[in-house]
């Protein structure tokens, strides 16, 4: 989301459902200049075209990825799961500093998975981040609501008000950042595997998670900017070199 300190406009009010509009609608209202929808919405939506792109990649990388799976896919016999190079970012936060200085090379040995499993994965992240869309519009309308709140005669509940609904309104971006991970490694995958005829989509997917994953740590920092202490600022940093990571291995086949 903008820096809800920053937007001068009268706040967003009920947010009309952005999911069941028409692409077009949609970008109408970005336009349109009112508080909602924003940079969040916009950058959630980035994450959620990234991750259409690796369903269709990966429906249509059927024979590539069977092979690329080799023995193993029928040897294994162990409940479905998600595979090491594309575990969820969050999965990362209990590991200790030394092991969160460097991004996890994507060349780990991954339990195989077919296309139709994870093409579906890639549809679960898709609808994920979709509905971070909706959820920025009203962690920004928590935040005009703080801060129209009169600041006599107790200032003090009304900061606390505020440093709340922005904190509260970090975690909707830092949602979009640790998605945008996931999407990335599996793009990666996508385009080290996957149909070559396809390699361009899978690319174009790490990228636009990419940049997703980037406006949206950028809103992070922003929302956070009175709370330097918040482990999230050190974390955000860290998914971020993940996807840079993921991206970079993508477009180097």
């Amino acid at each position: 989301m903008p820096d809800a300190r920053t937007r001068g406009d009268g706040g967003p009010g009920r947010a009309p459902s952005y999911l069941g509009m028409p692409l077009g609608e949609f970008l109408e209202l970005l336009s349109a200049g009112g508080a909602a929808p924003g940079g969040g919405a916009a950058a959630a939506l980035a994450v959620a075209l990234g991750a259409s792109l690796c369903a269709m990649a990966a429906r249509l990388s059927a024979k590539q990825l069977q092979a690329a799976a080799g023995p193993a896919q029928q040897a294994n016999t162990a409940a479905p799961g998600t595979p090491a190079t594309l575990r969820p970012a969050a999965e990362l936060t209990h590991t200790n500093p030394a092991q969160q200085a460097q991004p996890a090379p994507l060349s780990t040995p991954a339990t195989p998975r077919p296309a139709a499993e994870l093409a579906d994965y890639a549809e679960r992240l898709r609808d994920k981040v979709a509905q971070l869309c909706q959820a920025d519009a009203q962690a920004y309308g928590r935040v005009i609501a703080a801060l129209r709140m009169p600041a006599k005669p107790d200032a003090t509940h009304r900061r606390q008000a505020v440093a709340e609904a922005l904190s509260g309104a970090a975690s909707v971006p830092m949602r979009v950042v640790e998605t945008a991970a996931e999407v990335a490694r599996l793009a990666s995958r996508l385009a080290r595997e996957g149909n070559p005829n396809l390699r361009g989509d899978a690319v174009t997917a790490a990228l636009l998670a990419e940049s997703g994953a980037r406006a949206a740590a950028a809103l992070v920092r922003l929302n956070l900017a009175d709370a330097p202490e918040d482990h999230r600022l050190e974390r955000v940093d860290q998914v971020l070199r993940e996807v840079a990571h993921a991206t970079a291995q993508a477009q180097q086949i």
